[in-house]
């Protein structure tokens, strides 16, 4: 049986955290958090996602009783009327523990958990996650500041505020299906001038942001970034 109540979070400054809500009103506690909700507004198998607002009983060592409350929840677009993916719980976490020698992870934090605590409550959210079909990750630093966060950065403002039009059309006409070619190239195939140019460029951006054009974006976004229709 598990033991959960609702709860209404307190975001607080701090020396180290930053604070805020991302253009959702989804708040944040952290810049690593920040970073995360930027993956997830790009993201467009995402359908919604909010702060998890409930309180999760766990016991520790010593079966003192004690409450733990995930980050966020995140749930899917369904495919064809079908949940092709689950509802997931995600608590995000830095890298670093408390002994680590860089100079960051120095700094105070507000997380004094231990790598024992972590996994006790970390436990308890899976269980219970598992009782209402819905999934538990632990998404590290490491797998949330790549690359890939850069690119999803730049790009979700074309997705979120850009528009296609009839240019857009004529971008996909200029390739070639199986055809890669440099981005850059195909900035200067469209426009014949430096103005034609640079009016095409957001639409390119505009097109990998909603997958019309596909680049790899676990590496940095560049002219010279090959580009080219869906597989």
């Amino acid at each position: 049986m598990h033991s959960v109540r609702m709860v209404t979070r307190k975001i607080q400054g701090s020396p180290v955290n930053v604070t805020g809500v991302d253009p959702y009103d989804v708040e944040y506690e952290s810049h690593l958090e920040e970073c995360f909700l930027d993956l997830v507004r790009f993201d467009h198998r995402v359908d919604d996602f909010h702060r998890w607002e409930e309180e999760i009983v766990w016991y520790d060592d010593n079966k003192k009783r004690r409450t733990y409350t995930p980050d966020f929840i995140i749930r899917y677009k369904k495919v064809d009327g079908k949940t092709v993916l689950k509802t997931e719980v995600i608590e995000v976490k830095p890298d670093f523990d408390e002994d680590d020698p860089r100079p960051v992870a120095r700094l105070p934090r507000k997380d004094k958990e231990s790598p024992r605590e972590n996994e006790l409550k970390w436990q308890a959210a899976d269980r219970l996650c598992k009782s209402r079909g819905l999934r538990f990750l632990v998404k590290r630093e490491s797998e949330i500041c790549t690359p890939y966060l850069n690119n999803a950065r730049f790009l979700v403002a074309y997705l979120e505020r850009g528009r296609d039009d009839s240019r857009s059309e004529a971008i996909l006409a200029a390739l070639e299906p199986g055809v890669r070619i440099p981005m850059g190239d195909l900035v200067a195939r469209l426009g014949k001038n430096p103005d034609e140019r640079l009016a095409y460029r957001p639409l390119v951006y505009r097109l990998i942001a909603t997958r019309r054009l596909e680049v790899d974006l676990t590496q940095v976004l560049k002219d010279s970034s090959l580009i080219g229709l869906p597989r």
